[in-house]
């Protein structure tokens, strides 16, 4: 590898330059834990993002863990999207909740995964949804991106997302891409990455996005041998 003909202690390239990317890159490799004592997440993002196998993911992690879930969707605009989210959480035993009666800016007593449309945040009628939605919650967004768009699409749409108040980001569809341009790209703008997502499916849950397993992926893309 060219890392290591430059550098002979390069012995483990994703570890050995994960500070550096770590000092570029913001990450919260704590953001679970931090939800379990917020016990609420919203979660953004525009159409075909991965929202609803993430809520079921990460549901399913919080259960493993003993915890109470209790997941909210307000997604009523697509015939389609309170379905495929209950379909979703069904071998989980749980309840999907439709609507914004459920949200409170207090600290609800189970944790609470809401789901929200997809919106295509270029339009100021959905700015001004953000904005009302802010207001009944307690905490900032988390926007959910595929690792598969364009990256510079990702860049505009992180920014667009940061002035809504939004703090995090989990990228899903990372096994559909060759690059990490999205990750590094919509994170740079401000956004802390904090969980990707390697498949759809339920059982292959959801991993935390340090920056080893980040690097692992750009090198192996530059066809480095680790």
């Amino acid at each position: 590898a060219w890392l290591r003909a430059m550098n002979p202690e390069f012995t483990h390239p994703p570890i050995q330059l994960a500070p550096a990317l770590d000092r570029i890159i913001p990450t919260n490799q704590n953001w679970v834990d931090e939800l379990i004592i917020k016990k609420q997440a919203v979660f953004i993002g525009p159409p075909g993002s991965g929202k609803t196998a993430t809520i079921a993911k990460l549901a399913a992690m919080l259960l493993e863990q003993g915890k109470k879930v209790k997941v909210v969707t307000l997604d009523t605009i697509k015939a389609s999207g309170a379905w495929q989210l209950e379909e979703y959480i069904k071998p989980l035993n749980l309840q999907l909740y439709v609507g914004s009666e459920y949200l409170s800016v207090t600290r609800p007593k189970e944790i609470m995964l809401i789901d929200t449309p997809a919106l295509n945040i270029r339009l100021s009628r959905n700015q001004e949804y953000l904005k009302n939605l802010r207001a009944k919650v307690n905490v900032p967004f988390t926007l959910v991106l595929p690792a598969d768009m364009n990256p510079i699409e990702a860049e505009e749409i992180a920014q667009s997302y940061l002035a809504a108040e939004t703090d995090t980001l989990i990228v899903t569809r990372l096994e559909l891409s060759k690059r990490c341009g999205v990750p590094l790209r919509a994170a740079y703008q401000g956004l802390k990455l904090t969980l990707t997502s390697q498949s759809p499916e339920l059982v292959e849950g959801l991993q935390c996005a340090a920056p080893e397993i980040i690097l692992e992926k750009m090198l192996s893309a530059c066809e480095i041998s680790l």
